[in-house]
């Protein structure tokens, strides 16, 4: 691994709480900071595009990439493989670029073992109600 000159920024918390408008307006303020592009074996939901929000892999690619001990962090999560590269990693620390993304709990602390540095955010919904609100509105 390249010597690290960036950060990496992590934000979890539940699904529909926010952590993609949390990440895109540190993007947008911020040029110092990189999306990490993770990797998933998951389908594409409507308007997700390869290289964007994911790179979305074949179960078996992901499965090869994991016996060649491409990742820095891979987990299994509602049955998909969800992971990201070493050489993504690398390539942003050594353009300077601190990285933000977001993931869940388990592989944000997996990270904290690996890169101890890294900074974990976690969000919590204001209400069970509003969260209910948000993930029926995103998933029409």
């Amino acid at each position: 691994m390249n010597k690290q000159t960036g950060n990496i920024f992590i934000v979890s918390g539940p699904s529909g709480v926010g952590k993609d408008s949390i990440v895109n307006a540190v993007l947008k303020k911020h040029s110092n900071f990189s999306r990490l592009i993770t990797c998933t074996s998951r389908q594409p939901r409507d308007g997700e595009k390869s290289k964007r929000t994911y790179k979305f892999l074949s179960e078996e690619d992901f499965l090869e990439k994991i016996k060649f001990k491409q990742f820095a962090e891979w987990q299994i999560v509602h049955n998909n493989y969800y992971g990201a590269l070493k050489e993504d990693v690398d390539l942003a620390f050594s353009q300077n670029k601190n990285l933000i993304f977001d993931i869940d709990v388990k592989g944000a602390l997996t990270y904290k073992k690996i890169y101890p540095q890294c900074v974990l955010i976690f969000i919590k919904y204001e209400s069970l109600e509003l969260l209910k609100q948000r993930l029926q509105k995103r998933d029409r």
